[in-house]
């Protein structure tokens, strides 16, 4: 009941950066990653006979944050680059791709705070999911010479009371796998969702989502829609109380 929709470290190998550095009004940070996607099968090609591998994979991953755009209004950029080394062995060819985009902090109503993104990604570039920053491939239905994203995420957090905090968020993705499929070469996905917390005592709070889903995957040929509900009760450490 979290949405990361800009997270590249996630589940990688190693890592490392800096951040805090003065550049343009803003703040620079810069964090480069090593990937090791586990268990990827062979492809049509392969040299060597194994059923499966492990692809690796490097992306550098760059941000310029709080760019005062006027009072309480900030602009935030975002670059990214990924080269997947080739893997004859596996079948795999080398793949580049990069991402690029930009997000809004402004006040939002009472105390909160509303946050407008925009997001492209083409090749390497595209994670496996949100949860999973390793790059697509080929094994996963990704043609990545012509594979590209468009995401638009928009959300509302609000934390003015000491026992009370809440979150909404609309997302709209275009994921084109660039090979062609049933009805095309994309998936769409739609998605909102609300996501209030109660703090129970400074340790233990009380977290639930409502939301729904639609998504249609154009390369399957099959559409829906998903409803959801979640409740969770989280120990957490004081500082850490917020949704």
């Amino acid at each position: 009941n979290k949405y990361r929709w800009m997270n590249s470290g996630k589940q990688v190998h190693f890592g490392m950066g800096v951040e805090g550095i003065e550049f343009a009004s803003g703040e620079l940070k810069v964090a480069g990653f090593y990937h090791r996607d586990k268990d990827v099968p062979a492809l049509g090609g392969a040299t060597d006979g194994r059923a499966s591998g492990v692809l690796t994979s490097h992306t550098l991953d760059m941000r310029l944050q709080k760019i005062q755009l006027q009072h309480q209004h900030y602009l935030n950029l975002w670059a990214l680059y990924a080269h997947r080394p080739a893997d004859p062995g596996l079948g795999y060819p080398e793949r580049d791709g990069h991402g690029t985009g930009f997000w809004i902090d402004s006040p939002g109503v009472g105390s909160g705070v509303n946050r407008l993104g925009l997001t492209y990604r083409t090749g390497a570039a595209i994670p496996i999911s949100t949860a999973n920053a390793n790059p697509a491939s080929e094994s996963r239905g990704y043609d990545l010479q012509h594979a590209y994203e468009w995401e638009l995420p928009k959300t509302y957090r609000w934390g003015g009371a000491r026992r009370f905090a809440f979150e909404w968020i609309v997302i709209a993705r275009d994921n084109n796998l660039g090979m062609d499929g049933a009805r095309g070469e994309s998936v769409q996905w739609y998605s909102t969702g609300a996501h209030p917390v109660v703090y129970l005592s400074d340790y233990w709070s009380l977290a639930t989502e409502l939301g729904i889903d639609y998504v249609d995957n154009e390369t399957l040929g099959i559409s829906g829609t998903l409803t959801k509900t979640a409740i969770a009760l989280q120990l957490q450490r004081s500082e850490e109380r917020r949704v």
